[in-house]
């Protein structure tokens, strides 16, 4: 459900998560 949710904002970036990734690497806006 993390992609859909998740992967709907930072989607065609990156294929994880941003916040488990890297979470200081994304602004909170992608984090949300």
């Amino acid at each position: 459900l993390y992609t859909l949710t998740c992967g709907a904002h930072v989607g065609p970036m990156l294929t994880q998560p941003p916040h488990r990734t890297k979470p200081g690497s994304k602004p909170p806006k992608d984090l949300k």
